[in-house]
């Protein structure tokens, strides 16, 4: 059979690379953005607060130093909590915690800074 002038066959072999190179990068494209998502979620959602957090206090560091103890955040968190008081502020809600209830003295806030007491709610699911 013989060919139209002006209508040559062309070989379209080597435009197939290129094709499937872009399609394959817009796929990555559209799983990378809720990837990326999801990873930023993830690490704020696991961030630990920055008055429980010890930077220079980690056994792992060179000087050997043990990591803070229980009694030692409980200190250094109320004495943030009071100056935020004296501002006018409220406390940082990691006072509230059941483990540094009774490690906290209450008398020095004032009695809107102060937890609920948990006896009052003895006979129900809330803690207080």
């Amino acid at each position: 059979m013989k060919e139209l002038p002006g209508t040559q066959r062309t070989d379209l072999s080597h435009y197939w690379p290129e094709t499937v190179k872009n399609f394959l990068a817009y796929q990555w494209e559209l799983f990378e953005g809720p990837y990326r998502v999801g990873l930023t979620m993830m690490e704020r959602a696991l961030s630990l607060p920055l008055a429980l957090t010890s930077q220079s206090g980690s056994s792992d560091q060179p000087g050997g130093q043990a990591a803070p103890t229980l009694e030692e955040k409980a200190r250094r968190l109320e004495c943030q909590a009071v100056e935020r008081v004296k501002q006018g502020f409220a406390p940082p809600k990691e006072i509230y915690e059941a483990h540094f209830r009774k490690l906290i003295n209450w008398e020095a806030f004032p009695e809107w800074a102060r937890p609920t007491d948990p006896e009052q709610f003895s006979n129900c699911g809330h803690e207080g």
